[in-house]
């Protein structure tokens, strides 16, 4: 029963190693660069946004 049960823990163990650590390591460096895309794009915005009521109030 013991020795089943650490079998069946070495395998969830290695599925994490093999299959979810990376895929969740792949999902989260593409939520990160989504993230400094948008971030990046604000930031030209509010730029944009400055820059043209700038030049309204001269």
């Amino acid at each position: 029963m013991i020795a089943s049960e650490a079998h069946r823990t070495r395998q969830r163990a290695r599925a994490l190693r093999r299959h979810w650590i990376p895929r969740l390591t792949q999902e989260l460096a593409a939520m990160e660069l989504s993230l400094e895309q948008s971030e990046h794009e604000d930031k030209i915005r509010r730029r944009w946004a400055t820059g043209a009521r700038v030049r309204r109030l001269r």
